[in-house]
């Protein structure tokens, strides 16, 4: 598993834990601490530290990737305007890939 990196670059910390499955383009980490004031830029932090999210769990708008479940604090997020959301002290994101059935 990759080291924990923190991505110091605002006001606020959030703590983003990436799913096994997704691991692969976050270098391994599965968790990383993000300091950033809101969800979107949280995102553009995240894409720039590991590019290879772009295309694969973000779209090139730097929107989660339908298959890919968000959730802020519990709360799925994926439909949100990411940029009204704000960052608290200890918010929690989780990105999951989301089951596919039949």
């Amino acid at each position: 598993m990759g080291e924990k990196p923190k991505l110091l670059w605002g006001h606020f910390m959030a703590t983003i834990y990436i799913a096994d499955a997704l691991t692969k383009f976050t270098n391994g980490c599965s968790s990383i601490d993000i300091e950033e004031q809101s969800i979107q830029k949280v995102f553009n932090s995240l894409a720039n530290t590991y590019p290879d999210l772009v295309g694969s769990v973000f779209n090139s708008d730097l929107k989660p990737q339908r298959f890919v479940a968000v959730f802020l604090d519990g709360e799925n997020i994926n439909d949100i305007d990411t940029n009204t959301y704000m960052v608290s002290d200890k918010t929690n994101i989780d990105f999951v890939a989301a089951l596919a059935g039949g």
